[in-house]
């Protein structure tokens, strides 16, 4: 019966069982109660904090380890309990802020997400204004409020200038903050050499400690999935064999605890709705095949134009022919494609380069067959599954959107009116 049937029915209402207890502890967002193999780092960043509690100032840190290795979970963690312990001692002021200079790159972001911290109500722009005076703003507002700052900065690396850091580093003592008060900072980055690569001049300023996250093993993965499953899931759910596979996928590359927990959850979404009471190792091999296409189309958005446009090319041919096609069909539909974006076309040596970058990267696949005295003839094909996402991917690119209204036919265009880049 549908819905104009019933009034009193909602689309959530139905029968099924779910194998979900609580989808939360499955969450990056997540923070457990006990951290795995992370006693040495907990430490560490314990050890840089505790100055705060005895009404001292923190140790500048930086933290650095691969994607999915604990860095932001076990940091968060740890100013948990810290603020748990200073709202015991209820006479220091600190607030921490969180920043992701994935987001927020440039100082003026920065500074203007801290002052909206400080003071929510404040008007502030968010351009067109000297970075002095945010900078003043922010000393106006410690200062008046007695409160010292923890700048937390996930991928730290990402900064475009890290005078920030240096400026930060030399606020306190009196220059530009009352005796007393501070900007504590903990940098997280997964590139293992930008601690090697800071400026002398800044890591002389904010004396700055040290921490490395290494990768987590198969076990510790099985153990950080165990603890997570038995909070998310009803008993029973799991096959003997899925978080150990969960826990192998993961650790081939680098340990990565977050993809882990993303396969679980995935594989889990999978089951239910196929209202299976189990989570079995087909969804498991499931959910990896879609993470597979998901960092494809990661891969493909931040392609140079060029390479869309021959990637375009051969998704294309590849439908257009049902079948596998050939650098030759391609390198025509590539220069048809330029005529309609109206952008200059690379030679065919440079085309054919590119087309053996995308099989590299692993989203196109490439068969060479030996014809014996004919020589031999190299085809590229596309799972079909995937062709979709990919071309949706492409167009995202508004350069070229325009392509989209030329799906099925593409028209011949004079090679005379472009241009060829070599």
């Amino acid at each position: 019966m549908g819905q104009e049937g019933n009034e009193l029915s909602n689309i959530f209402d139905d029968n099924h069982v779910s194998i979900f207890k609580d989808e939360y502890p499955l969450s990056p967002k997540y923070i457990p109660a006990r951290l795995v193999a992370r006693d040495e780092q907990i430490e560490k960043i314990k050890t840089a904090l505790k100055p705060i509690v005895r009404r001292g100032e923190p140790i500048n840190t930086i933290i650095h380890g691969k994607t999915g290795t604990g860095k932001t979970v076990v940091v968060k963690f740890v100013v948990k309990q810290l603020l748990e312990k200073l709202d015991i001692i209820d006479d220091t002021n600190v607030i921490p802020i969180h920043i992701n200079s994935k987001n927020d790159t440039s100082a003026t972001q920065i500074l203007y997400t801290i002052i909206k911290t400080l003071d929510s109500d404040r008007i502030v722009p968010k351009r067109g204004i000297e970075l002095g005076w945010y900078y003043r703003e922010i000393w106006e507002l410690m200062n008046s409020k007695n409160v010292s700052i923890l700048l937390i900065i996930d991928e730290i690396d990402k900064l475009k200038n890290d005078d920030i850091l240096y400026t930060f580093s030399r606020a306190g003592g009196g220059h530009n903050l009352k005796e007393r008060i501070y900007i504590g900072i903990i940098g997280m980055t997964n590139d293992t050499k930008y601690f090697e690569n800071i400026d002398s001049r800044i890591k002389s300023s904010m004396a700055l400690n040290n921490i490395t996250f290494p990768p987590y093993n198969a076990n510790q993965l099985v153990e950080i999935l165990s603890d997570r499953a038995k909070l998310a899931f009803k008993d029973g759910v799991l096959e003997e064999m899925t978080i150990p596979l969960c826990a192998a996928f993961a650790a081939q590359e680098h340990g990565d605890a977050r993809k882990a927990l993303t396969l679980l959850y995935r594989a889990a979404l999978i089951a239910d709705e196929e209202h299976s009471f189990k989570i079995e190792e087909k969804h498991i091999r499931m959910s990896q095949e879609q993470l597979d296409i998901d960092n494809q189309l990661e891969v493909v958005r931040t392609l140079p134009t060029q390479s869309k446009l021959v990637l375009l090319s051969i998704l294309q041919k590849v439908e257009t022919n049902n079948s596998k096609t050939t650098s030759g069909d391609i390198f025509n539909r590539y220069m048809e494609l330029c005529g309609i974006v109206g952008i200059s076309f690379l030679s065919r040596t440079r085309v054919s380069d590119l087309i053996s970058e995308l099989d590299m990267l692993g989203i196109i696949g490439a068969e060479t067959k030996f014809k014996g005295r004919y020589g031999r003839t190299r085809t590229y094909n596309v799972p079909t599954s995937n062709t979709l996402k990919l071309k949706q991917t492409i167009y995202q690119d508004p350069r070229l959107k325009m392509i989209e209204p030329y799906e099925e036919k593409v028209a011949p265009v004079s090679l005379s009116t472009f241009t060829t880049l070599q």
